[in-house]
């Protein structure tokens, strides 16, 4: 099982490969589409200078870092869909990237992926979280459009994922699962919100429009107290952003066949991305050497040293694996 690593610099590339990351992704939005559609319409659904790499002569520079550690290194188009007017642009992208050396384009837009199937017919295609695949006929679809490995939606229980392996692995189809970072209350593929509220040129990092306060009213006809509690529930995610964590569904994973775990946070400092590489690594030996409740315990002391608290369910991708099973 790989460990899938986010990096916005080359000077990144060494040190989280030094750290343990066996594959590396990236985003690229290069001046003149940034002069043309603005990181509003960011080609790959991250609106920051600070997540993304300036242009593609960056992205070279990467690859030829990770190379000789045969370290490959993936690149998102992971837009939710692109106007005519940014198609050419997004193949001519695509087409820099390749040439720049990466191993994998990471999309989301069907059209896309046929299309660089079409124009590109070696690319190889890692279908984004941004287009969800919930259940086998979604993977069997994706792998008839082109796609050689999917990223399934953070959403997934582990039983669900587990299933979904044994469909890709008739399919010979790769799965990546998160394991780090960025949870979401919301489903990528389905929501309709912009990842920013207000552009600004003076921060680095943009502010997310899903975690402004909002007033929640719940309506249905379960008891109130139901709709209390999910209520609640969701009023405490603009709290649990920054200390998402996945590590005790590594042994599941293992087991099940998932290919790679993926940590997100490309704006994140590179002392975060190497703490959050090293401890996914650490946890990735201990899930072959031992038992499921002492792996449980070893996970939930990286937690604490990487976040500095106890775990909370509300922080857990896959609580069915962890002490917050029912």
């Amino acid at each position: 099982m790989r460990i899938l690593s986010p990096f916005s610099n080359p000077s990144e590339v060494a040190p989280l490969i030094q750290a343990g990351a066996d594959e590396l992704y990236c985003g690229v939005v290069p001046g003149e589409w940034e002069k043309r559609f603005t990181f509003i319409g960011s080609v790959n659904l991250r609106h920051d200078r600070l997540a993304n790499l300036p242009s593609f002569k960056e992205l070279e520079e990467a690859v030829k870092i990770a190379g000789p550690h045969q370290v490959p290194v993936f690149v998102a188009f992971n837009a939710h869909f692109y106007s005519r007017a940014q198609c050419p642009a997004v193949l001519k992208q695509v087409e820099q990237a390749l040439s720049a050396g990466a191993e994998s384009l990471i999309i989301s837009d069907p059209a896309l992926i046929t299309a660089v199937k079409e124009k590109f017919p070696d690319a190889h295609v890692s279908l984004s979280t941004a287009q969800p695949c919930f259940n086998s006929q979604s993977l069997r679809f994706f792998k008839r459009l082109g796609a050689e490995r999917v990223v399934l939606p953070r959403h997934l229980s582990v039983q669900e994922i587990t299933g979904l392996a044994r469909e890709a692995k008739k399919l010979q189809i790769e799965l990546e699962c998160f394991v780090m970072n960025v949870i979401c209350p919301f489903i990528d593929g389905l929501c309709t919100f912009q990842h920013i509220v207000e552009p600004s040129q003076q921060l680095a990092v943009q502010p997310l429009a899903c975690r402004v306060a909002y007033d929640i009213e719940v309506t249905g006809s379960e008891k109130p107290e139901k709709k209390a509690v999910a209520g609640a529930h969701v009023r405490i995610w603009n709290d649990a952003y920054s200390s998402d964590c996945g590590l005790c569904a590594l042994q599941s994973f293992a087991k099940a066949g998932v290919a790679s775990v993926k940590i997100a946070g490309r704006a994140h400092s590179l002392e975060k991305k190497i703490a959050d590489v090293a401890a996914v690594k650490k946890a990735v030996f201990l899930a072959k050497k031992i038992p499921p409740a002492r792996f449980r315990e070893e996970c939930g002391k990286l937690y604490f040293d990487l976040f500095h608290k106890t775990c909370q369910c509300i922080n857990c991708y896959y609580p069915s694996a962890g002490k917050w099973k029912q």
